[in-house]
């Protein structure tokens, strides 16, 4: 029932986020810098 539950379930399906382990997601949770480049890559398919 989280708000932005279906936007996270579209990212998993491209393959642009994995979640936080174990299939869970962790929307409250901080993002690394390291975390949001790999984002980043995936979601724009940078080199």
């Amino acid at each position: 029932s989280y708000w932005a539950a279906a936007w996270i379930k579209q990212l998993a399906a491209e393959g642009i986020t994995g979640g936080c382990g174990a299939g869970n997601y962790c929307p409250d949770r901080p993002v690394t810098r390291a975390q949001m480049a790999v984002f980043l890559v995936k979601a724009f398919n940078l080199p």
